[in-house]
């Protein structure tokens, strides 16, 4: 199947309401902001019944067993799900980031250790993985 388009508001609106199913995670925060995502695009009504809410497993394994045609929800999820493409992310202008940080309390028992912890997590080879997995790291 080829890949829908997504890039832009009305490519994603598009997309959304042609697909014949979607499934979504209900208990999570992906889902949440899908779900308010559909009223913020104007095409709620027109999705809503298209929905397949997946409690207990990954939304993402709905589309490997065709159980339903697209998922929205976080890269990471996405990468490397046989059967499963990424199709694209969200329009800049939708976005949700996710930001993880890390902090070294000042009476840590083995701050060296955690030092070397947060210097890894900045090296070529943590950045390489963390990329790999779909997500980008930020600047120090």
């Amino acid at each position: 199947m080829p890949k829908p388009p997504v890039s832009s508001i009305e490519d994603l609106k598009k997309t959304l309401v042609a697909a014949r199913t979607i499934s979504y995670s209900r208990d999570s925060v992906s889902g949440s902001y899908f779900l308010h995502l559909l009223d913020r695009l104007g095409i709620e009504d027109k999705v809503r019944p298209k929905l397949l809410a997946v409690t207990g497993r990954s939304p993402v394994e709905a589309v490997a067993r065709g159980e339903a045609e697209l998922t929205v929800i976080t890269v990471p999820n996405i990468i490397g799900v046989e059967g499963v493409v990424l199709a694209g992310v969200l329009p800049e202008e939708l976005q949700n980031y996710t930001t993880f940080s890390i902090g070294l309390s000042a009476n840590a028992k083995e701050p060296a250790a955690a030092e070397q912890l947060i210097a890894f997590l900045r090296s070529p080879t943590a950045l390489a993985a963390i990329r790999s997995r779909g997500l980008e790291p930020i600047a120090p």
